[in-house]
């Protein structure tokens, strides 16, 4: 085979733009699949429709055979006529003839089959007619014979259609391909379009035009490449025309300096002088060129500026005399001067007038000594740093807390030296340092500070801080200031106590107690931790008052006090709450550890005795025990719940413990109540969300779906059923859930159209409540709403659980049987649960059983609950009744329950809950369960 290409051809594809190369590759490639792909179609429709033709012809002289051997035998010939006039009707029969022994025909009337395909496609296909004949034998005598002709033209017409359909479809995707292509490398094309006009502009002198990268990573490349180009480019013309002005800006730029800069040959001959040497040393230009620099030297200092070493720059501080005799102090940088081959021919001399500089320095120097002075003197502490945290100085006073002397200090890192933590909890204070350097408004006063000194002791302090700045406001250290504060703390800590004791026995007082319990409950609430509480009022303790006086009775609170205290835990909180009256608070305590604990104390209590004077005293303890927990109760209702049960112990008969009525009860009643409310809002803000799981048939059927429902939150969030329906039970609340449910069930069957109703049937189950079925309203409720809606009974079944089917028996039978007769159908839930399921189903007219998911979730390994799966569905089956399969979540299950004969399948599996309209809107689909076969 040649490789060789006609040059005109291939100048021809040179011309052809991107596009229309891709265009044209394209067209060939998918016209040569197109080409094989039909001829594929086409003859595996020709092998099919040849095949198909000669199974009917087959078909139709076993089926007219017999047919006509009983009129043959009789030589009732009308009716072989009739027959035969009757089956030629059937598609592809063309003729029908039956010849009897004598040679006598009757022929059927020939079905002309028109050819919508046209004669050329016939050809094509090559299709001929197909015709048999077969003789009529009754007893072993020969009574006729049928021939039969079948055309191939209905299904020469099928395959015409349904090439033309599949030709539309690969011209419209073509069309696609072609308009993709043209879009996309038209827009890939883009940036190169703009990057020829740039480069257009840029050849007429625009240098500065730059592209916006953009396009693919190719063309992003380009446009890059291109832009490094246009700046070295614009780079290398702005530098040729900018060396030029740059020796001429050099000379002015030296004259102009406001810096004295002269120049000197190698002997240290000055060569140049500018303006602003004459300014500092008040001789001229044409004074000072040829002369030595050592006429700027003051007389006896000796030197030189210029550098015995012609490769080596330095800078010096001298000083110098001016032409009227004054004295500078100077600072000079020399560097070495060479010609263009590298030869050393001089040095350049820049000079700096540092006098005043000096003077400053002076000035700073005695302003320091004045602040060290100064620091030394005052009675706080002083630390300060530099920006990096090193320790630049110690005032006596910090020498003394610290333990270290400001040289020992000096250059070490603020941390070695300086070491404060937090005093409640001894966590070290972090360096503040850093900050102040960032932020130098950040100083503040801690009072929470203690410092740690160098032989291990603590201190308690007052630590401020502030940063330093030079005079441009930058940052140049911090300061750190604080004192001894021991006596004033000493004195706060003993104000705190008495603020939070009682001064009487030394125990947490009320107030104090109250903070605790608040802590706590917030604890149990943010935490679920548990903690309880004990409320203790002592029993005949007025008698020692009445009878010895109140120091008597404030001894024996004393004595009790410590007793009492020795007896609870490290963690617990001991209080007096007034007078005989103490509460504890119990750190993540069960109530039954707590009600251990109150029956020691009592005991305790009991146990002691009292002596004053010539007096022996015994008293007890009522103790009241509550649970702190999560629940949403206050401090003060669980206080007064403590209160209550030590009165109930009281009444009781005394020195005894009492358990509050705070229960999980108390908690779910009240949870309970709260649900109400939320229910009433929400049926009458229509805050109610119906979903559906599909119950998908597992040997073909109707489609099912059960209807869920939800409740929308105060923050639109949904909430399951499980939360709320208890509270709508035990409230008889469930029989307006319940018509609110089939009034929206019955809203959203209306909402779908008449046509995708009839094309998709679906049957939904609504849940009623054993509240409903025994409720007399219910059923003329329903009528009208069938009255009032364009729903079928048909396309509702309600579905009813065992328990209250069996509870409303009477009722239910009734009420099912009305509904049936209007077309509805019934479902029963759960079955299976109960102990008399199977003896109560003869009694209940349902049409579905659906079979508790506790047997079939487990089934593929529970051998029992696989048996109970298979006895319900066999009975069902007897009884006419069809089973339904709950909790349906893996392959095996659905497996088995297909070898078992269960008829539906309801489960994860199958599909999770939607929303009700994405259910009915659905198009009926096949789903996975005709692949089942339980090998999974």
């Amino acid at each position: 085979m040649s490789l060789w290409v006609n040059p005109k051809q291939f100048r021809l594809w040179q011309r052809l733009t991107l596009s229309a190369r891709l265009m044209l590759l394209s067209g060939l490639v998918l016209t040569m699949l197109g080409a094989t792909y039909f001829t594929l179609v086409i003859q595996s429709e020709i092998k099919f429709h040849s095949s198909d033709l000669q199974d009917r012809l087959n078909y139709e002289i076993k089926f007219m055979t017999p047919a006509l051997a009983e009129p043959a035998v009789v030589g009732d010939y009308s009716l072989i006529q009739q027959m035969l006039d009757v089956r030629v009707r059937q598609p592809h029969i063309v003729r029908i003839n039956w010849v009897d022994n004598r040679g006598n025909r009757i022929e059927s009337a020939e079905d002309d089959v028109r050819l919508k395909a046209p004669p050329w496609f016939q050809s094509w296909l090559n299709l001929p007619p197909v015709e048999q004949s077969e003789d009529i034998v009754v007893g072993g005598q020969t009574y006729g014979r049928v021939e039969l002709r079948l055309t191939a033209v209905p299904a020469i017409n099928n395959v015409w259609a349904s090439l033309q359909d599949k030709l539309e479809v690969l011209l419209l995707c073509i069309g696609m391909l072609f308009a993709i292509t043209l879009a996309t490398v038209g827009n890939a094309l883009r940036p190169l379009y703009a990057l020829g006009a740039a480069a257009r502009r840029f050849g007429q002198g625009d240098h500065s035009v730059r592209m916006t990268p953009s396009g693919p990573p190719e063309m992003i490349a380009c446009v890059q490449a291109f832009n490094s180009m246009a700046e070295n480019i614009e780079t290398l013309l702005r530098s040729v025309s900018e060396t030029d002005a740059r020796n001429k800006m050099l000379a002015l730029i030296v004259e102009q300096s406001s810096v004295a800069i002269i120049t000197t040959d190698r002997h240290g001959m000055i060569t140049s002088w500018n303006a602003a040497a004459t300014e500092l040393y008040r001789w001229t230009a044409e004074e000072a060129i040829g002369r030595s620099t050592d006429m700027l030297m003051p007389p006896g200092t000796g030197g030189s500026l210029v550098s015995d070493d012609a490769n080596q720059s330095r800078s010096i501080e001298v000083r110098h005399r001016a032409k009227d005799g004054g004295v500078l102090d100077i600072f000079a940088n020399t560097s070495p001067l060479y010609d263009g081959h590298g030869v050393h021919m001089g040095e350049i001399i820049v000079i700096r007038d540092i006098t005043r500089q000096k003077q400053a320095e002076e000035a700073l120097f005695k302003e320091t000594e004045r602040a060290q002075v100064t620091l030394a003197s005052i009675a706080d502490a002083v630390i300060t740093t530099d920006t990096k945290g090193n320790v630049e100085f110690l005032n006596p006073v910090a020498e003394k807390l610290l333990g270290w002397s400001s040289r020992q200090a000096h250059g070490k890192l603020l941390g070695t030296v300086f070491r404060p933590v937090i005093e409640a909890t001894g966590e070290p204070i972090e360096n503040s340092i850093d900050k102040l350097v960032r932020d130098p408004s950040s100083d503040g006063v801690r009072e929470d500070a203690v410092l740690v000194s160098s032989a291990g002791g603590q201190i308690p302090i007052q630590l401020t801080g502030a940063s330093i700045s030079d005079r441009n406001n930058q940052v140049i250290g911090a300061v750190l200031v604080f004192r001894d504060v021991s006596t004033s703390h000493s004195m706060a800590r003993q104000l705190t106590w008495q603020a939070t004791h009682d001064a009487l026995t030394s125990l947490v007082n009320r107030r104090e107690f109250a903070r605790i319990l608040d802590a706590m409950v917030d604890s149990a609430e943010q935490e679920g931790r548990e903690h309880a509480l004990l409320y203790m009022d002592l029993d005949q303790f007025k008698i020692v008052n009445d009878t010895c006086g109140h120091l008597a009775g404030d001894e024996l609170l004393r004595q009790l006090s410590a007793l009492l205290n020795n007896r609870v835990r490290t963690s617990d909180t001991l209080a007096r709450l007034g007078g005989d009256e103490f509460g504890v608070l119990l750190k993540d305590c069960k109530v039954k550890q707590a009600m251990d604990l109150a029956e020691i104390l009592r005991a305790t209590v009991s146990e002691f005795r009292f002596a004053w004077q010539d007096k022996l005293f015994t008293v007890g303890v009522s103790i009241g025990v509550v649970a702190i927990k999560g629940d949403g109760n206050n401090p003060a209702d669980i206080l007064a719940l403590a209160d209550a049960a030590c009165y109930q112990a009281k009444d009781n008969g005394r020195n005894r413990v009492e358990a509050a009525p705070h229960d999980k009860e108390m908690a779910h009643r009240r949870s309970e109540m709260l649900w109400v409310s939320k229910l009433t809002n929400a049926l009458e803000q229509d805050r109610l969300v119906l979903y559906c799981q599909d119950i998908a048939p597992i040997k073909g059927g109707r489609r099912h779906c059960e209807v869920l429902l939800r409740m929308l939150d105060d923050d639109d969030n949904l909430v399951l059923p499980m939360a709320f329906i208890p509270a709508a039970e035990r409230y008889n609340m469930m029989h307006a859930i319940d018509r609110k449910v089939i009034a929206m069930v019955f809203d959203a069957l209306e909402r779908r159209p008449e046509q995708h109703a009839r094309d998709n049937p679906i049957t939904v189950s609504i849940n009623l409540s054993g509240i409903s079925l025994s409720d007399e309203n219910l059923l003329a409720f329903l009528r009208q709403q069938f009255a009032r809606r364009k729903v079928r009974p048909r396309d509702i079944c309600f579905e009813v659980t065992e328990t209250a089917a069996i509870a409303n028996l009477t009722h239910a039978v009734a009420l099912m049987k009305e509904l049936k007769a209007m077309g509805c159908s019934f479902s029963l839930d759960d079955f299976g649960s109960g102990l008399s399921s199977f003896a109560y189903l003869k009694n209940l007219p349902v049409d579905y059983l659906k079979i508790d998911g506790s047997f079939v979730r487990d089934m593929a390994d529970d051998p029992i609950d696989a048996a109970m799966v298979q006895a319900i569905s066999d009975i069902g089956h007897v009884m006419g009744i069809k089973t339904i399969a709950e909790w349906v979540e893996n392959d095996t299950t659905l497996g088995m329950l297909k070898k078992i004969g269960v008829d539906y399948a309801q489960g994860y599996l199958i599909s999770r809950p939607r929303p009700i309209e994405d259910v009915l809107w659905a198009n009926r689909v096949e789903t996975m369960i005709a692949n089942a076969d339980g090998t999974s």
